[in-house]
């Protein structure tokens, strides 16, 4: 924490910050989790505020709405990490924030402005909902759940298992007695067949155009690699097609007749006690973004993309890897009804012209209906536009053209503005409705739209969305794969039968080579899962088989694949790379929060035992054990490659718990409906991680639960007190006390910083846990530090704080000093600055370190701010003017004594005569005492005696010497 005496700031120094940092400082203290929006910003019922999510400062923000649409930042009140979505609790003030790294929803009363609650609520929630009473919450993590509470005492109700693959977005139709529930990695019936299961009479379809590798010179043709088919199901016939219509149903690999449900919306029955889901839709699309439902029809509106990752080879893919469309679904038959919104797409030209790509939508998302249903405007997060769709055929009526990242909609009907969040920039566009465009914009901190992101974070993110950058037609990106900076949960046969052969010696990055087959990479690779784009930095080489030295080595692709008619320049590329390297990994849900390994895993055996096995006993596959190739911390070798059919790259093992749709979810393993999604682990995916266990690996079968259990609670790299929330008040119960001391234990650990926030000692306060002292530092200098469990004994009634753990390194930033400039935040809201504005520090005219508006002498520099002040009135004794007693107070004693000087009574050398002279020039010279200022030390005493109120009493510090005329103001925080 920065000393009391450390924070001064020259004027010249926080301008440079705003002038070269963008607002932003690169320090190491910001960690990118790029978690994506749902809902992030809503209305209140009044129409009257607005509430929106910070998500890079872990914040609420609120805003008065004005009765044309104007908004003016209220504040703001920090709530857990990563918030991504919001709602407004019906009939109240009450905003529930759903944090998507803290695994929590916290509770702020919107008239307050303050933390009422924090709700553990499970992993990663992404959305809420308010119906009959109830407030529903998604969770997208690994439970793949809907939690219900009651919404007066916020209770637990229920929890409904979600079948299917990250639940996402919520909606109430209005009647409130239903909620619709989409999942982003809903899937889309595609699945492999393993390739042991070809023969010569079953093999897959020939390429077309045929293979014709070209072979450099030495080098021999080779066989082609023995890969799997991606196969998808059909549901009128049951059968599994590939793209040339193939029937494989009779070798699918997880059982005969097996199908996958592939459940993409969920009806709940909100008002049947207790809630349950009451249907199912399928085929809806493959990634799902939100669900709205039509106010007068019912129907359900789902933004989404549906995949075309049937379809073989990266050549007759490029540029059209997504059908971008609105799927309308009946609320009663369940019949969905697709719209293409990009239907000016001309298909058989890649790239397409400049005014075609400038139309098109990509990544289609937050809607909202107008009071009648006649319009549905929707966000399209990759295109920078809000699409105007007609709301009865879904048809595109109208882009309105915003800032990068469109991430939700509040639409205010009787104002006719509609309050866009741009996630690119953290600001809020405000859209005129009736004229069709932006007429304003805010920051969601507040009008000096401060965002503490990295330059890096705010210069890159757009290569990773924004389709009219990085695509032949506008409508794709590499998030349409890679969604979120995760991925989509799918397979993709990217090979390419016309493609060159690259030999292992024009890959000189590779190590380790062990024997193989294969002289080099294949361009027929056959099917690979899409990988994560977290967590890359320092596990080069990249993509399965290690045939990419580096990020910037996947610059073809915007061509070959994406459609672009060239690749981005170096600068981008390297722009690209410096963002894609900041993302990282959320906590492992299954590690215990002091990251231990637990003992159990639900549905699976023993982590602890697991780890034994993985780090002791060998494989029978070479005798070796698991860490030989799966090297600690990271679960990978790097550079080592193994051979399977082709040379792969040992993958990591730090996702795995994400990859387990394959698995077999129920009682009976005979039951084929029990499986998630198509596509598991190994780079075909076409392995469970119980099948790999039990089949591949060899001599692990009957170890198989415990190894399961371990690496699904493989470490991250991100440890599990990252985000986590303990809320207390003066009757924190031992559970509470107990997470706060896990908390505090974690950071004496680094592995993270623990910050508290909300109110202490009756007043708004902040903290930071400091591991050297065990004390928690205040973000105020006029606060002192105290021990965690002292600073809970001490509360009042009526205080409350949330501790949180948060990225190591972040803790000053996110408890003491979120703008980053020397002034911490309990100082400039003291002095009525702002803490969200690094180019505001305050002025401090003498230059003694105290701010002017809180300095009682601002003309004489004080050289001890300690000084007693007896009277208690915020003076020091030494600046109390007129006060010749030196007793802290300025009263009749002082008249009385200064008139026994004057008249040579010889009361002078017991008197702090420096301090007489209250009318004449300034100065502290006692030869300046006067008749005059007798007269004006009577006149203010009288008056404020009388209880003057005319005009102010207070006098004059004249009998301070003056601010040499040379010396420029001095801009600091505090003292």
């Amino acid at each position: 924490m920065l000393s009391p005496r450390s924070c001064w700031l020259l004027a010249f120094v926080a301008l440079a910050v705003v002038l070269f940092a963008g607002g932003a400082s690169n320090a190491g203290d910001f960690v990118n989790y790029e978690s994506a929006h749902v809902h992030p910003i809503s209305l209140s019922d009044s129409g009257r505020r607005l509430y929106a999510v910070n998500t890079p400062e872990a914040r609420l923000s609120i805003f008065r709405v004005a009765r044309k649409g104007k908004l003016t930042f209220l504040g703001d009140v920090p709530v857990g990490l990563e918030p991504v979505s919001l709602a407004v609790r019906p009939d109240t003030d009450e905003v529930w924030v759903a944090n998507h790294l803290s695994d929590s929803v916290s509770v702020v009363d919107g008239s307050s402005m303050t933390l009422i609650a924090t709700l553990q609520v499970g992993d990663e929630p992404t959305d809420i909902a308010f119906a009959s009473g109830r407030a529903f919450i998604s969770l997208a993590g690994n439970q793949d759940r809907v939690v219900v509470y009651d919404a007066d005492s916020r209770e637990l109700i229920t929890s409904l298992e979600i079948f299917g693959d990250d639940p996402r977005a919520l909606a109430v139709t209005p009647d409130g007695k239903r909620v619709a529930l989409v999942v982003l990695e809903s899937g889309n019936g595609t699945t492999t067949i393993h390739h042991s299961q070809y023969s010569p009479l079953r093999m897959p379809p020939l390429s077309d155009p045929p293979r014709a590798p070209f072979y450099p010179p030495g080098i021999p043709e080779q066989p082609l690699p023995r890969e799997p088919l991606i196969v998808q199901h059909e549901p009128g016939t049951g059968m599994w097609l590939d793209d040339a219509g193939g029937d494989w149903s009779d070798l699918i690999f997880f059982g005969s007749g097996a199908t996958m449900p592939d459940h993409d919306l969920f009806w709940i029955d909100a008002a049947a006690d207790p809630p349950f889901v009451t249907d199912t839709v399928r085929r809806v699309g493959t990634n799902l973004f939100d669900v709205e439902i039509h106010p007068t029809t019912g129907e359900a509106w789902v933004p989404n993309t549906d995949a075309d990752n049937v379809i073989r080879f990266e050549p007759i893919l490029r540029g059209h890897l997504v059908e971008t469309r609105v799927s309308i679904v009946d609320p009663d038959l369940g019949m969905v009804d697709h719209v293409d919104i990009n239907p000016h797409i001309d298909r058989s030209v890649t790239p397409g012209p400049e005014k075609e790509i400038a139309l098109s939508l990509a990544i289609p998302g937050d809607g909202e209906f107008d009071r009648r249903g006649r319009r549905y405007y929707m966000t399209a997060f990759g295109s920078a536009k809000v699409a105007v769709l007609d709301g009865r055929s879904g048809k595109v009526l109208k882009r309105i053209e915003v800032a990068g990242g469109p991430s939700g909609l509040a639409l205010h009907r009787r104002a006719a503005r509609l309050y866009v969040m741009q996630r690119f920039s953290n600001t809020i566009t405000i859209v005129n409705t009736r004229r069709g465009k932006a007429v304003g914009s805010i920051g969601v901190s507040g009008p000096h739209a401060f965002d503490p992101s990295p330059q890096e974070i705010q210069d890159g993110r757009r290569f990773l969305y924004d389709a009219q950058l990085s695509s032949g037609h506008g409508d794709i990106s590499c998030a349409t794969c890679h969604v979120f900076g995760n991925f989509d949960g799918l397979g993709w046969d990217l090979g390419d039968p016309q493609g060159d052969f690259i030999p292992f010696a024009d890959a000189p990055w590779l190590t380790n080579l062990g024997p193989t087959t294969q002289l080099g990479f294949d361009p027929m690779k056959g099917p690979m899962t899409t990988q994560s784009l977290r967590g890359l930095e320092g596990t080069e080489p990249f993509h399965w088989r290690g045939d990419r030295a580096n990020f910037q080595h996947f610059n073809g692709a915007f061509v070959s694949l994406l459609g672009r008619d060239a690749p981005l320049d170096d600068d981008d590329m390297d722009a690209f790379t410096d963002f894609i390297l900041t993302v990282k990994y959320p906590p492992n849900p299954n590690r215990l929060l002091d990251d231990r390994l637990p003992r159990s895993v639900p549905g699976h055996g023993n982590p602890r035992v697991g780890f034994n096995i993985f780090k002791n006993v060998p494989v029978a596959a070479g005798n070796r054990v698991c860490t030989s190739c799966h090297r600690l911390p990271l679960g990978t070798g790097l550079g080592v490659l193994v051979i399977a059919d082709q040379a792969t790259k040992i993958p990591h093992l730090r996702n795995v718990y994400e990859k387990l749709g394959r698995d077999r979810f129920g009682e009976s393993d005979e039951d084929p409906l029990h499986r998630k999604g198509g596509f598991g682990i190994f780079h075909h995916g076409s392995l469970s991680l119980v099948d790999f266990l039990s089949l591949a690996a060899g001599g692990l079968e009957e170890n198989q639960p415990d190894m399961t259990a371990f690496l699904s609670s493989f470490s991250t790299g991100t440890f599990p007190c990252v985000g986590r929330q303990v809320t207390v008040d003066r009757n924190a119960t031992l559970d509470q006390l107990s997470t706060l001391d896990v908390l505090i234990g974690q950071a004496g650990l680094s592995k993270c910083d623990v910050v508290a926030k909300g109110r202490a000692y009756g007043e708004p306060a902040g903290f930071l846990y400091d591991p050297a002292s065990a004390e928690m530092q205040p973000d105020s200098s006029h606060a002192s530090s105290v021990a965690p469990r002292d600073l809970v004994d001490g509360f009042e009634p009526e205080d409350l704080m949330t501790f949180m753990g948060v990225p190591h390194g972040s803790g000053e930033r996110l408890g003491l000093d979120r703008d980053r400039d020397g002034c911490m935040d309990g100082d400039e809201s003291r002095q009525q600055t702002d803490p969200a504005n690094p180019g505001t520090p305050m002025p401090d005219s003498d230059g003694d370190g105290l701010p002017d508006s809180s300095d009682s002498c601002p003309g004489w520099v004080q050289q001890d701010h300690s000084q007693p002040d007896r009277n208690r009135n915020g003076t020091p004794n030494e600046c109390e003017c007129g006060d010749v007693s030196d007793d802290g107070r300025v009263n009749w004693k002082d008249v009385r004594l200064l008139w026994y000087h004057l008249r040579g009574y010889g009361k002078g050398d017991d008197l702090a005569l420096e301090k007489c002279n209250v009318s004449g020039p300034a100065g502290n010279d006692p030869e300046l005492c006067t008749e005059a200022d007798l007269y004006e030390l009577f006149r203010h005493v009288w008056k404020k005696s009388r209880r003057w109120r005319s005009e102010q009493t207070g006098l004059e510090p004249r009998c301070l010497p003056e601010v040499p005329t040379e010396m420029p103001p001095t801009m600091i925080c505090v003292d």
